[in-house]
């Protein structure tokens, strides 16, 4: 059960109250600053549970917590205590809570075992770990590049081509050679020119 306190919570009892059990009123001079019900109070050394507050009369448990029932009198101290039980059942509720057995077996529940994963179905987009590389490469002419495909550029490509005399009247009308252009890192161009 949950008890609830107020920091300087804390007034003086109105008329005299018995060492009786059943005498479980307690008027006190005001209510304002202590808690909602149930809060404990403390008159001299006898502990009472505050079940419900009508105005400025507690409606009590006498005896809480093992503590002697007593008389008290007009004028007594009536202050709000934390008291060990109330420490007690806090802890308590916390280890129950630590203790839930699908607590235990968390790590069991993992696809690969004893961490936590995030699952990233319905994402949208590129995740951020690396990706297996997908059947991108199978495609490439050579392997494992990246080519360009010219055949559908329109220009001269950076292949060399076979030219006759005919395309190239400064050369020997028997001889056949390849030309080309390259396109360098620096933008210039070079032409590619060998005898075959």
């Amino acid at each position: 059960m949950r008890v609830y306190a107020e920091n300087n919570a804390h007034s003086t009892l109105v008329g005299d109250l018995t060492n009786s059990s059943g005498d479980t009123s307690v008027e006190v001079a005001s209510s304002a600053g202590f808690p909602q019900a149930p809060f404990v109070i403390t008159i001299n050394t006898e502990y009472m549970l505050v079940t419900e507050v009508n105005g400025s009369v507690f409606t009590v448990e006498r005896g809480y917590e093992g503590s002697p029932i007593a008389s008290h009198s007009d004028g007594d101290a009536v202050q709000n205590r934390w008291t060990a039980k109330s420490f007690n059942d806090l802890w308590d509720e916390v280890e129950d809570k630590a203790d839930q057995s699908d607590l235990d077996n968390h790590s069991d529940q993992h696809e690969d075992g004893g961490s936590d994963e995030i699952n990233v179905g319905g994402l949208s987009g590129e995740l951020s770990d690396p990706q297996p590389p997908k059947t991108h490469s199978g495609t490439h002419e050579d392997g494992g590049t990246d080519e360009i495909n010219l055949e559908d550029l329109q220009g001269e490509s950076a292949e060399l081509k076979s030219h006759k005399l005919d395309e190239t009247p400064h050369l020997d009308a028997n001889e056949t050679h390849n030309w080309g252009f390259r396109v360098n890192a620096d933008k210039s161009v070079t032409m590619l020119f060998e005898e075959v």
